[in-house]
């Protein structure tokens, strides 16, 4: 008897293997791919929207946009809190005035299109 049981168990894992496989590859065109990556190891999707009069940000956590708002140099998008601000490939960012996660740099060959 423990021999049947035993054939029963790697039946079971085989099966659970299948649908773990299976899940996974249903969703990988869903998995969150980022496009900048910051010193303190945070990683972020960018997107530019509307002719880059918005940016949608998403943290692999959560999602927000942001509109323009004129700046001296680069661009910068923001809301009540945060604060985006592009100078080339570079990003600084800063929640309530305070800065978060160090400096932000695009990922080279990643996509910042919808």
């Amino acid at each position: 008897m423990p021999t049947q049981r035993l054939r029963t168990d790697r039946g079971s894992c085989r099966m659970l293997s299948i649908v773990v496989l299976a899940a996974l590859a249903v969703t990988a065109g869903c998995a969150f791919k980022p496009n900048y990556i910051c010193d303190s190891g945070k990683a972020l999707k960018v997107t530019f929207l509307d002719l880059r009069k918005k940016v949608r940000v998403d943290t692999g956590t959560g999602t927000f946009d942001l509109q323009s708002v004129p700046a001296s140099a680069g661009t910068r998008y923001a809301d009540e809190e945060r604060v985006f601000w592009f100078k080339g490939d570079e990003l600084s960012i800063t929640v309530n005035d305070r800065p978060v996660y160090g400096q932000c740099r695009r990922i080279e060959g990643a996509s910042d299109e919808p």
